[in-house]
């Protein structure tokens, strides 16, 4: 019967050994196995442990290096970090240490099948993370303290004030807009909020809320609308944003998870040393159809308490579609008309639906102000 351990079968190995005769303990060189045993060479000798008695053992970080011994030579060790060495004929068919071998290989199975699920884990746990961002975002906007919330609101504006705001101050101007923002904000229900109206001339239609209650309205939006009901409808939705605490919620979607559970634990500190970055975030963020959606629920409940014709949002949104269809003739144009709210042909669908099924159809309250006035004043100037 031919041997099953010729030298066809030998392997041969990248490898070390140490030797306490080596210099500083230790060589790297190659070695072989065969049915014999092992022999290893470098440059300063050569070592040969024979196969029977031979003991194989791994070691190192995460067991990565696999050692070979003999008790013939107790202060001598050969290793490598080919771990294909275990599967070599010589070792696995000995009937000494083949069981040994095979032990290890099954310990090294389980080690990464134990590392496998580790790695799964984590990654659910980030897929898991991520889904439940937004829930988790809205629980830990709940937790923060109404001061903090106002705090992060003025910071925010105080640095668009600084930087990008041209506010009007004319008392006379803020006196016809509380006709419109007065009755809005008493027929919210939560009183967590000190709302606070700010006009910057700007030319772009649009308007935006901060959280705490800042709320800014550019002056093209003014001179677009038609009426003061478009106006209302416009401010009762920025006033939800607030009151839903979007901007709040999307701040804590950037800002990441360790700030959202360190803020849902009590902790609202983190919170305050991410404003810096955000004040124009805070302005120039575009909120999401599920936010918009419910902005416009909401907003909608406000002008209904206010006892305000609720059809001004939906006008003002035609309008702006309109624009987009072909007035606008410029992309920068187009893209600056409500550009934190994208208008679509489902809002205003959604929103004449409401209509239909409201229980007022008329009877809301006259608000006193002459519009065409009013845009002719010279105020928004």
């Amino acid at each position: 019967m031919p041997n099953p351990f010729t030298q066809e079968h030998a392997g041969e190995y990248e490898g070390g050994a140490f030797h306490p005769e080596f210099p500083k303990g230790k060589a790297s060189g190659t070695f072989k196995v065969s049915g014999t045993g092992v022999t290893f060479e470098c440059e300063h000798r050569t070592l040969q442990f024979p196969m029977i008695d031979l003991q194989v053992s791994v070691g190192g970080a995460a067991d990565t290096i696999v050692f070979l011994k003999h008790p013939n030579h107790r202060d001598v060790s050969i290793y490598t970090l080919d771990h294909s060495i275990l599967d070599h004929p010589a070792l696995v068919n000995d009937p000494h240490i083949g069981e040994h071998v095979k032990s290890i290989r099954r310990k090294k199975t389980i080690w990464w099948g134990v590392l496998a699920g580790i790695i799964l884990l984590a990654v659910g746990f980030i897929v898991l993370a991520w889904l439940a961002k937004s829930p988790l975002a809205k629980v830990a906007a709940a937790n923060v303290p109404p001061a903090w919330e106002e705090k992060l609101g003025d910071t925010a504006f105080e640095q668009l004030k600084a930087t990008t705001l041209d506010l009007i101050e004319d008392p006379a101007l803020y006196a016809e807009l509380a006709k419109l923002t007065d009755p809005l904000v008493k027929g919210i229900a939560s009183q967590r909020y000190t709302f606070k109206f700010h006009i910057t001339r700007n030319k772009q239609i649009n308007a935006f809320a901060m959280p705490g209650g800042h709320v800014v309205i550019h002056t093209g939006l003014l001179l677009a609308a038609d009426s003061p009901e478009e106006v209302a409808g416009v401010l009762a939705h920025e006033i939800a944003h607030v009151t839903r605490q979007h901007s709040l919620r999307k701040l804590f979607e950037s800002a990441g998870i360790y700030i959202i559970v360190q803020t849902i634990l009590g902790d609202a500190s983190g919170l305050i040393s991410v404003i810096a970055d955000y004040g124009t975030f805070l302005a120039n963020r575009k909120f999401s159809r599920d936010f918009e959606h419910e902005a416009d629920n909401e907003g909608w409940a406000y002008l209904q308490r206010a006892n305000i014709d609720p059809r001004g949002l939906a006008e003002f949104f035609k309008k702006l579609q309109q624009k987009k269809g072909g007035v606008i003739q410029t992309a920068e144009e187009a893209t600056s008309i409500l550009s934190t709210h994208p208008t679509d042909a489902e809002r205003i669908g959604r929103l004449a639906e409401k209509w239909k099924k409201s229980d007022q159809k008329d009877g809301f309250v006259e608000i006193k102000i002459d519009w065409k006035a009013f845009k002719e004043s010279g105020m928004l100037e």
